[in-house]
């Protein structure tokens, strides 16, 4: 029987608990050398590699510290689960330095969930810039939560090119008022999606924001970056993982299956080869497993190369 919409949202938030607060991840930031017996291998050390690169993302950068700037939590998803059609799985790895984003950070030894939007200098609450919205700094699981799900609705849109920003702020955790950066690949789901509705509406924020109402998006792996590149299959290689494929299926059986299992959307777009390859890998090893969502509805791919920007 189909999920309500409550039941949906209730395995929402233990999904959104299962990726940010992942088990393999926190025993990885505690400092565990080799995984469990609960743990796939190539997972536990690709969760080494995310934590190495943002335990070294601050170095040699005045002002900036790991232990004060937290850990940049995973993106499970950006969107509204139970209202977006279309959802947009990639491997977009970019963590920014000093933007309001959720992130958790170590209380008495150990990481257990203490978060914040702008880190432990932030003052606790920080206009953005242009709007009368006031951001609270320390936050909760749910709050961040929400914050990931009303991305797309409440980050300001630039009328002149249409790109959605990401607020920056300064080593003082101070605002950078009137400084907005542009997420170019939000641009890129917005152009896809305009053509996806065959939509010749107005560029402005509005009509803007009607459209990435439809959008949800989503990583294969949703931990942000393991060093300045995308998250490929040479990267993959070159930090030596074992089986990548085996690796990839499993990501898209943990994190991807389960979003699309419990959300409407009707539609999955693959950007980029490490999406399809995900998909493929544990299509191959599920062979009769159907994607389907909480409404029981079949779901439609699409492969696309990349988002183009227009």
């Amino acid at each position: 029987m189909p999920d309500s919409d409550s039941e949906a949202q209730e395995k929402l938030r233990a999904l959104f608990r299962k990726i940010v607060l992942n088990d393999t991840l926190l025993r990885v930031l505690d400092g565990a050398s080799d995984p469990s017996d609960n743990d796939d291998k190539d997972f536990f050390n690709l969760c080494k590699i995310f934590v190495k690169y943002q335990k070294r993302f601050y170095d040699n950068i005045p002002g900036l510290s790991f232990e004060d700037e937290g850990f940049l939590i995973g993106s499970p998803w950006h969107g509204e689960p139970l209202k977006a059609k279309v959802l947009f799985v990639g491997s977009n790895p970019n963590l920014t330095r000093r933007c309001w984003f959720p992130r958790f950070h170590k209380e008495d030894g150990s990481f257990t969930g203490s978060f914040t939007l702008g880190g432990r200098k932030a003052s606790e609450y920080v206009a953005v810039p242009g709007s009368r919205v006031k951001l609270k700094n320390s936050i909760d699981i749910s709050e961040a939560q929400e914050f990931l799900t009303q991305r797309f609705q409440t980050t300001k849109i630039n009328k002149k090119n249409g790109y959605l920003n990401a607020w920056l702020v300064k080593k003082d955790g101070k605002s950078l008022a009137g400084k907005p950066g542009g997420v170019s690949y939000w641009r890129g789901l917005y152009s896809e999606m305009k053509k996806f509705l065959h939509d010749n509406g107005p560029d402005n924020e509005a009509h803007a924001r009607e459209i990435m109402a439809e959008v949800l998006s989503a990583e294969v792996v949703p931990f942000g970056s393991v060093d300045e590149n995308p998250l490929s299959e040479p990267v993959l290689r070159k930090k030596g993982i074992e089986d990548r494929d085996k690796l990839l299926a499993y990501c898209w059986g943990e994190f991807i299956v389960p979003l699309i299992e419990y959300s409407a959307v009707e539609t999955v777009y693959l950007v980029g080869a490490i999406a399809k390859r995900a998909c493929k890998e544990y299509q191959r090893k599920n062979s009769k497993y159907v994607h389907v969502n909480k409404s029981g509805k079949k779901i439609e791919f699409v492969k696309i190369g990349h988002l183009s920007v227009h």
